[in-house]
């Protein structure tokens, strides 16, 4: 009786140990075709409209927020990088130049405008996400950064012929 009963704690501790490891194997390998890399991903239109309301509101005249060239970026925790160009009236009522944006939409769903402020570092981390390419972002430096002259060099008119 004895040895019938260390038999079935046997036989129920391999089946719990098993049953342990197979969780343990399951949660920490994604599910088969799942994303580990970002890739390249094409918005929907609710997606898109969620994008360009959230960069909109960051606007002077949300209103008149005109979008243009939209690239995502799908990460492996689900959430959604997007990088595109986007152009509004000025203060002067004008419109104002194509400017860079960079958001994100949540794995919650919720999206959020997160630069436009400045286009040289908006434009380095749409390169860090891999949605602008570093010739686009030499471009956007040399447009909106110019080159800041360096300090007077004593000898700049001395004559070097001597």
């Amino acid at each position: 009786m004895e040895d019938e009963h260390q038999r079935k704690v046997t036989i129920v501790t391999r089946v719990l140990v098993a049953v342990g490891v197979t969780v343990a194997v399951v949660a920490t390998n994604p599910p088969v075709g799942a994303a580990t890399e970002p890739t390249s991903y094409q918005l929907g239109f609710f997606e898109q409209r969620k994008v360009k309301a959230a960069v909109a509101d960051m606007m002077r005249d949300p209103d008149s927020a005109r979008f243009s060239g939209i690239y995502a970026m799908r990460l492996p925790d689900g959430s959604i990088d997007v990088c595109g160009w986007v152009s509004g009236r000025n203060g002067f009522g004008g419109m104002g130049q194509e400017i860079p944006f960079k958001a994100s939409i949540f794995a919650s769903g919720r999206a959020y405008a997160t630069s436009i402020a400045n286009p040289a570092v908006t434009a380095v981390m749409c390169n860090d996400a891999g949605l602008f390419s570093q010739d686009m972002v030499k471009a956007i430096r040399a447009a909106y950064c110019p080159p800041i002259p360096g300090p007077a060099r004593a000898d700049a008119g001395a004559d070097r012929s001597s």
